[in-house]
């Protein structure tokens, strides 16, 4: 028996022996924020390419970390809390608010995607890392969604993983979640998202049925908002300022996993809210991608022993790769001629590389100014 569990990891194993940059498309761009960015573009840069975070570099195209939506929040809230507005606010002072936390994890481009799995599903809220060459070269980002997609699109007919994704939401749902009735404030969820109560709130009506949703992205630029409108009801609010952004996505508890990578793929959805068709479709749960990944990590189907790059460590720093690959001190990345160039300081209003790396649809989305 155990010789058999043996041949089956070591066969399946193999799975996830390419490396991480070959899951990345090639035909991606990668486009980024500075740090002379003001703060107003980075939110329509975020807000027009739909996306949640982006790598910030420095003038001399080092990077220096990422931004996420959060951390806009969290800036624009303690603003409006202490009743001050700094003037020309960049991406650098957004960052100095927020600490360190964001700091991009280096991770090598020719590390096993095995390594990858393992690495995110210890560290579920890192949602991407900057791929490296030796030579400290920045290659590429690399994410959650890129790998779930992997999987969605090479390993969903295979033997080991089929076994995995036909079982049930209800099995891998794990997660305590916060809702916002009819009568919650806006500002009543801004402030709950910034406790890290939740990564995202589900909107239901007075019987729990799910309406919409509100999370970091959905509120840009609180600052410009008034006093009143924060006291808003959020469903209404979310309803009529961000039809987009406030749409959520919900699964059934008894529809495989597999149900739920393709609804994550297809529609461009980091989460979904469980909902119980037993209960009169009440929202009960929410998985999310990181949720995927930790289910094939703790699966036969990655060998620990044949991982790459992957210590026996319980924990995994989120600022240094475990393992002891042992990485350069600082990361550049080479614009190139259909790339913005590092901007000159005096000229703000050009410091506009959107976030993040598009996919294929969103390849030459942005124009140069």
């Amino acid at each position: 028996m155990a010789d058999k569990d043996s041949k089956e990891a070591g066969a399946s194993s193999k799975l996830f022996d390419t490396s991480v940059s070959s899951i990345v498309p090639k035909d991606r761009s990668l486009v980024a924020l500075w740090e002379i960015t003001s703060m107003e573009k980075a939110h329509q840069t975020l807000s027009e390419t739909r996306i949640n975070a982006a790598p910030v570099f420095n003038e001399d195209s080092v990077l220096v970390g990422t931004l996420d939506t959060m951390d806009l929040l969290w800036f624009e809230y303690q603003e409006l809390k202490n009743e001050r507005r700094t003037k020309d606010a960049t991406v650098k002072d957004v960052l100095a608010s927020s600490g360190s936390k964001h700091k991009m994890v280096p991770f090598s481009s020719e590390n096993s995607l095995s390594s990858l799995v393992e690495f995110f599903a210890k560290n579920p809220r890192v949602h991407r890392v900057a791929l490296h060459s030796d030579s400290g070269e920045l290659m590429s980002l690399c994410s959650q969604t890129d790998v779930v997609r992997y999987i969605a699109t090479h390993l969903m007919d295979k033997e080991q993983i089929r076994s995995m994704i036909n079982k049930p939401v209800r099995e891998i749902m794990n997660k305590s979640i916060v809702t916002a009735g009819p009568d919650i404030t806006v500002i009543q969820c801004v402030e709950a998202l910034l406790a890290g109560a939740a990564p995202a709130i589900a909107l239901v009506d007075i019987d729990g049925r799910l309406v919409g949703q509100f999370e970091p992205g959905s509120l840009k630029g609180l600052l410009s908002e008034e006093s009143a409108t924060l006291n808003e009801k959020i469903q209404s609010y979310s309803t009529m300022r961000y039809q987009n952004s406030s749409t959520a996505v919900s699964i059934e508890k008894n529809a495989t996993v597999s149900d739920a990578i393709v609804k994550m793929i297809t529609g461009r959805q980091h989460r979904l809210w469980v909902i119980d068709p037993d209960d009169q479709d009440k929202t009960i749960n929410l998985i999310e991608m990181s949720d995927i990944i930790k289910l094939v990590s703790s699966n036969k189907t990655i060998s620990k022993h044949e991982m790459s790059g992957v210590s026996s460590n319980k924990t995994t720093s989120k600022h240094e790769m475990s393992g002891g690959v042992k990485h350069p001190k600082e990361l550049r990345y080479k614009f190139g001629s259909n790339q913005h160039a590092p901007p000159q300081k005096k000229v703000i209003d050009q410091a506009s590389v959107a976030a993040e790396l598009l996919g294929p649809h969103n390849a030459g989305h942005h124009k140069k100014p």
